[in-house]
């Protein structure tokens, strides 16, 4: 099979860490900053970093960061905080098989199996580095959702309060997961269109016959090349944002079923529903974000914030102003600790946009740290 994109790499999939390769001098992290008793290093805000503004390589995070990056930072390590104290059972097979399954995604985006493995030598070493960086990330996301979840629950009358409130403000409490196979329409006239609409049903047909899951179709065949690399995975997209023809055509369908060609702005796509989430899991996101706020608020204003590096003072969003100390001389001395970043717990990143998805999918509804 001949990828769309050649040089869509670890990096590019899940904005994986580099880690130490085979031929790189020993790499050294040091401490930026402590809140409470979590200890924060420069790779920790190359890793959000990553996440809120796709930066791959970052020679000096606290250089490249801001006000947004630097709260997303301490909001994510206060969260730690509060769930290593109050989560101590993590369900390691189910860790496990999440590992499994990312690291399946991942190498369904190579060519070969030879090709997989090196990318992960250079990357991580060996391939079981790479599974204990991604069941590091997936145990941190698990106890911070655990921990934010056990503040609320769901009854079927909220459920149903939910549903009249957003009918009564006209929106439908709907979202689907899509993926597409699209074809660039070279010709805007009645011709064309039907030329591409045409040419985009033939694409699935060979497809079908070939017998390529629609995600292999789309990395095969679909002609937006960052979306062809995800296999046209566009995410959950809630109803009131689809054109009025394709919530028509997916309202009759249900998850592993395909719209009929259609025209969406300068492309002839079909559209494959991978999911649905109804009222529940719309109101269980939107209950989570208010808890995990509602959390932060309340940890916030207890918080011990320590700085090793000036920089940071003119960086803290104002949430966090109210902790902050001035460090000691003992202080000042801790900073010289440098941890070999073998031995730092680098997470494991999503960049953003429709990659956004990879991780998020794997744990439950609404695992936003």
């Amino acid at each position: 099979m001949v990828k769309q994109n050649n040089k869509f790499t670890l990096l590019a999939i899940l904005g994986l860490v580099l880690a130490v390769t085979a031929s790189a001098a020993r790499l050294y992290d040091r401490v930026i900053a402590k809140l409470n008793d979590e200890v924060i290093l420069a790779s920790d805000l190359a890793d959000v970093l990553r996440e809120k503004q796709g930066i791959l390589h970052v020679a000096d995070p606290v250089a490249s960061a801001d006000k947004d990056s630097i709260k997303a930072l301490l909001d994510r390590t206060l969260l730690l905080g509060i769930a290593k104290r109050n989560v101590s059972v993590v369900p390691e097979n189910e860790i496990q098989d999440q590992v499994e399954a990312m690291v399946a995604d991942v190498r369904s985006h190579y060519l070969s199996e030879n090709e997989f493995l090196r990318e992960v030598r250079e990357q991580y070493g060996s391939l079981e580095r790479f599974k204990q960086e991604l069941a590091r990330r997936a145990t941190i996301d698990y106890r911070i959702a655990r921990v934010i979840g056990m503040r609320f629950t769901i009854t079927d009358a909220d459920v149903a309060r939910f549903e009249d409130e957003c009918r009564q403000k006209g929106i439908q409490p709907e979202s689907y997961h899509l993926r597409r196979i699209a074809v660039v329409i070279n010709d805007e006239t009645s011709a064309g269109r039907s030329h591409a609409l045409a040419r985009v049903a033939a694409l699935l047909r060979t497809a079908t016959e070939e017998h390529l899951q629609f995600a292999e179709a789309a990395k095969r065949y679909s002609e937006i090349p960052g979306e062809a690399a995800m296999g046209g995975d566009l995410g959950y997209i809630s109803v009131e944002k689809l054109a009025p023809e394709l919530r028509v055509a997916l309202e009759k369908l249900s998850p592993g079923q395909v719209t009929p060609p259609l025209v969406t702005g300068n492309f002839a796509c079909i559209f494959y529903l991978e999911g649905k989430r109804g009222a529940r899991s719309l109101l269980y996101e939107k209950r989570f974000l208010e808890s995990r706020e509602a959390l932060l608020k309340e940890h916030r204003r207890k918080a011990n914030l320590l700085l090793y590096d000036r920089r940071l003072a003119l960086k803290i969003p104002l949430e966090y102003q109210e902790c902050l100390r001035e460090s000691t001389a003992a202080d000042r001395s801790a900073r010289q600790i440098m941890r070999p970043s073998s031995e730092t717990s680098a997470s494991v990143g999503i960049p953003s946009g429709k990659r956004r998805g990879l991780l998020r999918r794997l744990l439950s509804p609404g695992n936003q740290q």
